[in-house]
């Protein structure tokens, strides 16, 4: 990205190409793809801060809206951190999170919402790829804010690659705060079988689902074999939907 924004605040143009030109080779487990993405966030961010699109000299406005959109991108995605954070709050703090009459009519709003969000995902990634699309955001926004916290403190990379092809690790240390969160919903849904207090909020309990099942996709990538990988998201999600599906008939009924 930094090669293409000099050259345009230079006055060079550029074409849309339908048909790629190369093709890398995408990472193959969470932990590479959280590198990469690291890489990419600390990139963006950088140019935001030191080097704003809004009063770089020589690009035209829609070469600065282009890049600020692109550059803002991790910013504003890292704010989902809070949205993941809200069913632990109500779930086991009882905080109040929302306006509406009910639980029941906040979770009709809910969903319905939830569902048209999907729906405009669909439209621009395609229906195959909504999940991964949603997982991605989901699983990025820590890594976000942890660019921004090292380009806000002048942290820069050891070497200029982004991923590196001949060995992809399993494990990483930047993965760390998503098996954390995981860990703090499953919490909150055992929490929820287990309370004995009044007026559970059983959208808090959706709220955990969604987000689980949101972000078994890109957690279970451990093995480079995408079968294997698919295999065991299969059961992984199966079991969290029929657990919240059965909490929630179960506070229905009560």
């Amino acid at each position: 990205m930094q090669t293409s924004y000099e050259l345009h605040s230079h006055g060079w143009s550029s074409v849309y190409h339908p048909v790629p030109i190369s093709i890398g080779t995408a990472p193959a487990t969470a932990a590479v793809y959280a590198k990469q993405r690291l890489r990419w966030a600390m990139d963006g961010t950088r140019l935001l801060l030191f080097d704003n699109p809004l009063v770089k000299p020589g690009l035209s406005g829609w070469q600065r809206a282009h890049y600020l959109h692109t550059s803002l991108s991790p910013l504003l995605a890292s704010v989902q951190m809070i949205f993941a954070m809200g069913p632990m709050l109500s779930i086991v703090f009882r905080s109040q999170l929302s306006s509406a009459a009910s639980q029941q009519s906040y979770l009709l709003f809910g969903l319905s919402y939830l569902a048209s969000t999907l729906l405009f995902i669909a439209a621009y990634a395609g229906m195959r790829s909504t999940p991964r699309t949603v997982g991605s955001v989901l699983f990025n926004s820590p890594i976000y804010l942890l660019a921004l916290a090292r380009v806000a403190s002048g942290y820069r990379p050891r070497s200029s690659g982004t991923t590196e092809k001949a060995f992809q690790p399993r494990m990483s240390l930047l993965v760390l705060p998503q098996i954390l969160l995981v860990v703090v919903l499953v919490f909150s849904i055992v929490f929820y079988a287990f309370d004995t207090r009044a007026d559970r909020p059983v959208f808090a309990l959706v709220w955990a689902g969604i987000l689980l099942v949101t972000m078994a996709g890109p957690l279970s990538a451990v093995s480079e074999r995408r079968a294997v990988v698919e295999r065991w998201q299969v059961p992984i999600r199966g079991t969290i939907v029929l657990a919240v599906a059965l909490l929630s008939a179960w506070t229905f009924a009560h």
